[in-house]
């Protein structure tokens, strides 16, 4: 007897060095699976090898875990899982569906041709896919140390890619849809990465290569495209649309940048572009991006230390464009105008402000009460200490500034309203 409970407790031990895979798969609401075989859990579907544990202070082997459910037809749920503790879990049974406005009883409609596809290399790793729709495809590679990815995809035809190498990476993506885009791509560690993309042919894009770095995404319309690449440690970046046609980018090449792009409204665009150049290196700069109307443009580009450019536009067809290439510049762009009117191939707002050098600040406000009219300002700096303040505001009329400034310790100040007023110094 003693043998024989001897044997026993060695076969458990040894199927405990195996993985688990739990799979339910139902072709309709009722169960009835269309006299269809069930999911094929051949190594052509699930594969999981369980390699060296996790170095602990208590020598256990980890179990990779898999958990498939499935409802539908003709969904496919891949899963390759090597190392230890690893954990995948993939949900794909249609989409919800209301029975009245306000009653909040819902039920699963069957999801059909949804793939999934999960693979994972490393210790503790965590994926999760939850897919409500048609025709959805997600696709997960983590390799590394306790790497976490979420997906949920709400709609038809949503398409997400997530790619994470490193340690303790987060990414998040929530589709709810149609003929959505969403990937992720982080490489080294401690990285984050949030998506959220509400309405149809929306396009958003997360690359993060260093380590500490945050990335949040938020698109509500329709052709929106936002875009976001960020290199070298401790950089922030945070994207947000309401609306249609909005494109956004944002490209950050250093440590500690941070950079803010908020869209509201239709076909707006807005650049950030905080890079290294040759000897400059591109760290702790700040950029900052807001848009409220339609048919808006602003671009910021910085080069060097502790360089601020904020852009805020309120109204329609108005144009911002600012380069900073040196050390400690600072500059603000304020353009307002009125809706419903016509653009007649020129800008309403329009201001452009280039300095190159040290300690500059330019400050330039512009405000626009009446249609047909518009604001111009121009400013360009060389040289050090240089400071230059506009401020113009038009009615019935268009107020035009051009300053240029070369050399030390200059400064300008121009105010401006209306009347056809022109400044140049």
């Amino acid at each position: 007897m003693k043998k024989l409970l001897l044997v026993v407790a060695l076969l458990f031990a040894t199927s405990m060095l195996f993985s688990q895979a739990l799979i339910s798969s139902q072709g309709g609401r009722n169960g009835n699976n269309g006299n269809k075989d069930c999911v094929d859990c051949s190594e052509d579907f699930i594969k999981q090898v369980p390699t060296t544990p996790a170095p602990t202070s208590v020598n256990f082997v980890q179990i990779n875990t898999n958990e498939i459910y499935q409802q539908g037809y003709d969904n496919e749920a891949k899963v390759e899982q090597k190392g230890g503790g690893n954990f995948s879990d993939i949900d794909q049974t249609g989409e919800y569906l209301f029975t009245g406005y306000f009653s909040g009883n819902r039920y699963y409609r069957d999801g059909d041709e949804n793939v999934a596809n999960v693979d994972q290399e490393g210790i503790q790793n965590w994926s999760q896919i939850e897919q409500r729709g048609n025709e959805n495809d997600a696709d997960v590679d983590q390799e590394g140390f306790q790497n976490v990815s979420m997906i949920e995809q709400l709609g038809d035809d949503n398409e997400t890619d997530v790619d994470q190498d490193g340690d303790n990476n987060f990414g998040m993506v929530f589709q709810d849809g149609e003929d959505n885009d969403a990937d992720i791509e982080q490489d080294g560690d401690d990285n984050y990465a949030n998506q959220s993309q509400i309405g149809d042919d929306n396009d958003a894009d997360i690359e993060q290569d260093g380590d500490d770095n945050v990335a949040y995404q938020s698109q509500t319309g329709n052709n929106n495209d936002a875009d976001i690449e960020q290199d070298r440690d401790g950089n922030y970046a945070d994207q947000s649309q309401t609306g249609n046609d909005n494109d956004a980018d944002i490209e950050q090449d250093g440590d500690d940048n941070v950079a803010f792009q908020s869209q509201t409204g239709n076909n707006n665009e807005a650049d950030i572009e905080q890079d290294s150049f040759m000897f400059w290196r591109s760290d702790d700069n700040y950029a900052a991006q807001t848009q409220t109307g339609d048919d808006n443009k602003a671009d910021i580009k910085q080069v060097g230390d502790d360089n601020i450019g904020v852009q805020t536009q309120t109204g329609d067809y108005n144009n911002a464009d600012l380069d900073q290439l040196g050390d400690d510049n600072f500059s603000m762009e304020t353009q307002t105008s009125v809706t419903g009117s016509t653009p007649g191939g020129d800008w309403f707002n329009n201001s452009r402000v280039f300095q190159d050098g040290t300690d500059n600040v330019s400050c330039v406000t512009q405000n626009v009460k009446k249609a047909g009219v518009f604001n111009y300002s121009y400013v360009m700096q060389l040289g050090h200490d240089n400071e230059a303040f506009i401020y113009q505001q038009a009615c019935k009329n268009s107020n035009t500034s051009f300053t240029v400034q070369v050399g030390l310790d200059n400064m300008a100040c121009v105010k401006q309203m209306g009347n056809m007023t022109v400044a140049q110094q």
